[in-house]
């Protein structure tokens, strides 16, 4: 009986992971987000630019993404730690926004 189990598990695994789409693995390391804000705040940027700033369309799809799945089909532990240090980094910025802002 177990040799059965473990067969149909590895049956259902594999099939699976055949269905699974690239939207499925989602991208999880914020790296390029980083470097993105780092990039743009060492380039000494007026206050109307850093009120303005908006990442760029590749990294917006990051977080897309993950909020999709958030919504449809759950996280998996490395998705919601990135979704989590994203709002970390979100909230930074508007910090950083509302400040500049404040100098206009």
């Amino acid at each position: 009986m177990y040799n059965s189990e473990c067969l149909s598990f590895v049956s259902t695994f594999k099939l699976t992971r055949v269905l699974m789409t690239t939207k499925d693995f989602l991208q999880t390391d914020l790296s390029a987000i980083y470097d993105e804000i780092a990039d743009f705040l060492a380039s000494s940027p007026s206050a109307e630019q850093i009120t303005a700033f908006r990442l760029s369309e590749s990294s917006e799809q990051i977080i897309s993404d993950l909020l999709e799945a958030n919504r449809t089909r759950g996280l998996t532990p490395d998705e919601r730690h990135a979704l989590d240090e994203y709002t970390r980094i979100e909230r930074l910025m508007q910090a950083v926004k509302v400040r500049a802002f404040a100098t206009q």
